[in-house]
């Protein structure tokens, strides 16, 4: 049976994976001590709780910014997103583990263990920075169609968040219409996407 070529780059990424000396399988247990539905409901900035968390989920998306991202992860109670800094979680010399292996060799749908604390970013979103990273399993296929979609839908969200945000803050009068600019951005919603489309995007998916 032929496999699709993302499929294809999956089973490269495992090989590299291996080769970088790190299990994409380990056999030892990692123990969670939280989950995103009890630190979504129960997080408190004031009394700065959850100061040493450790969840484990799969990885839904990503944004990549240098030297630090943001990310998604769903477990079993739901999603949650974190917040993944190079020198954090690669504090000596060597940066492999963010730099090849969480920006370049995990794959959405991979399942990782996490360690960190809770924080409130500007936007208001509970995340989890992450101080320390691993792999516990590696995904060969591909998310389905309606998961990627899934993950567009919030996507959109999170960039009509930001553009009202920038918005709001374009105060008095400018030469340029940039408060208008970001106030009207169109963003495509998922929903709005037709069936027809959606079944050809899949071959995109695997």
């Amino acid at each position: 049976m032929s496999i699709s070529e993302q499929e294809h780059q999956r089973r490269q990424s495992l090989e590299d994976i291996i080769q970088l000396g790190l299990n994409p399988y380990p056999s030892e247990i990692f123990t969670i001590n939280s989950s995103s539905e009890e630190i979504k409901n129960n997080f408190d900035e004031k009394k700065s709780n959850f100061n040493e968390v450790k969840v484990a989920g799969r990885l839904m998306s990503r944004r990549i910014m240098g030297s630090a991202s943001f990310a998604e992860i769903q477990d079993s109670k739901g999603r949650i997103q974190i917040y993944v800094r190079r020198d954090d979680i690669c504090p000596s010399e060597d940066k492999t583990l963010y730099n090849i292996l969480f920006k370049k060799k995990l794959d959405l749908g991979d399942i990782i263990g996490i360690e960190g604390y809770v924080f409130l970013t500007k936007m208001g979103e509970i995340t989890i920075h992450v101080t320390d990273l691993k792999i516990l399993s590696k995904s060969i296929r591909p998310l389905p169609v309606g998961a990627v979609l899934a993950i567009m839908h919030k996507n959109v969200e999170t960039a009509q968040k930001v553009l009202k945000k920038l918005a709001s803050e374009f105060k008095g009068k400018r030469s340029c219409d940039c408060g208008s600019a970001a106030k009207n951005s169109v963003v495509t919603d998922p929903k709005s996407i037709p069936d027809q489309l959606k079944d050809e995007l899949s071959i995109l998916f695997g």
